[in-house]
């Protein structure tokens, strides 16, 4: 079967909205995200200026730091997540996305 341009969009839409959910579970887990973790998992289409803006909004309105990598601290790597906080987050991608 020969996917049409739509099924293509439809299935890089379902695709990068499962990356941007793993990426703010992570960030929610570690407190921040660093420039080369957003780089390295989403997709091209992503990272244009407009979308990578969009991205970088939403994780600041989840209190998802983005950070370059040098300035990551072993006090920023030890954050852990609280149970409490997993069900919120839970909640939070079930309404974002």
């Amino acid at each position: 079967m020969v996917e049409n341009s739509a099924e293509k969009s439809n299935n890089g839409e379902k695709a990068g909205k499962a990356v941007l959910r793993e990426l703010i579970v992570k960030g929610k887990k570690q407190g921040f995200l660093t420039f080369d973790e957003l780089n390295s998992v989403l997709p091209d289409e992503a990272l244009s200026p407009e979308r990578m803006d969009e991205t970088l909004i939403l994780f600041d309105e989840l209190n998802i730091e983005v950070i370059d990598e040098q300035k990551v601290t072993p006090a920023k790597k030890a954050k852990k997540i609280e149970k409490g906080d997993l069900v919120k987050l839970r909640l939070l991608l079930i309404l974002v996305l």
